[in-house]
């Protein structure tokens, strides 16, 4: 039976065989079959005494050879049952010649540009799971031509909740919050609070004080919030781990959070710019491209 999903396709003979064929891991079997790359340990390798068990390092399998869908085979041919697997041994890390060979492999599949390539070349730094490989290529689908990541937002600025109730003060505090949440989310840190230079800056404006400071705190968190629960739902809506969208988010930025944040504030600068009520609040914003994460 062929089983298919997007771009990924494993033929799996009745009683469970699967023959690997050049450029297959079993994260592509798991996601043809299953939408997911999360079933690689349902795939077994038959030993030299006949004995059928899961496939101890996913990472390594070679072209030619017969593997099995464990679950088929043993529905199929009615056996008492495959015994649950032992605890894996800790894989092989990836060597920097296999991370390129299979990079190299999968690029095609994607239609992946040198930047694309360039990207998950310093994201693989950061795993040494084949599976993860093929879903940072996922995420980099998503992100499209964009330098830094925002496109997975997948929605303008406008959108952030509250945003039309916002003055332009609040706008540009939902708007850097954006940026700070999405840097601190690809780090694996918690929602950042309101920006320490932001905050002296509204306490020192003209006629601003703390009312505005705790409106714009307000925006802030509402703006930080939602763009952290956009970025878990993307993800699970590629069916991807967030392990993977990190480091593709990093390596945007060079694992640099200041860098990356510096990235997605600049993205946002046509936004901005159309939001903005008067040239002096645009180049307002311009000022603080430089004051990045967490600043």
């Amino acid at each position: 039976m062929l089983y298919r999903k997007k771009r990924y396709q494993v033929d799996v003979a009745p009683d469970g065989a699967i023959k690997v064929k050049p450029g297959d891991w079993l994260s592509k079997y798991s996601y043809a079959m299953y939408g997911n790359f999360d079933h690689i340990g349902e795939f077994g390798r038959m030993n030299n005494r006949g004995v059928l068990a899961p496939v101890q390092d996913p990472n390594r399998i070679v072209a030619g050879e017969t593997l099995y869908h464990l679950p088929t085979y043993d529905k199929t041919l009615k056996s008492p049952g495959i015994p649950p697997p032992a605890p894996q041994m800790p894989r092989p890390k990836l060597s920097q010649q296999e991370k390129e060979a299979l990079i190299k492999q999968l690029s095609p599949d994607f239609k992946a540009g040198p930047e694309t390539v360039e990207t998950i070349e310093k994201a693989v730094e950061f795993t040494d799971d084949v599976s993860k490989i093929a879903e940072m290529f996922e995420f980099c689908e998503e992100l499209g031509p964009v330098g830094a990541g925002l496109a997975v937002i997948g929605v303008p600025i406008q959108t952030i909740a509250m945003w039309k109730r916002f003055d332009t003060q609040q706008k540009m505090a939902a708007a850097r919050a954006l940026a700070y949440a999405e840097t601190a989310w690809a780090f694996n840190e918690p929602v950042p609070p309101l920006s320490p230079q932001l905050r002296t800056n509204i306490l020192k404006g003209g006629g601003m004080g703390k009312e505005e400071l705790v409106e714009s705190e307000q925006a802030w968190n509402r703006s930080a919030r939602d763009t952290f629960a956009r970025l878990d739902a993307k993800v699970a809506q590629l069916r991807i781990s967030k392990e993977s969208a990190q480091a593709v988010l990093r390596a945007k930025g060079d694992d640099d959070r200041g860098k990356l944040c510096g990235k997605i504030l600049k993205e946002l600068d046509e936004q901005i710019k159309e939001v903005s009520d008067t040239p002096s609040a645009f180049r307002a914003w311009q000022a603080m491209h430089d004051v990045v994460y967490p600043q």
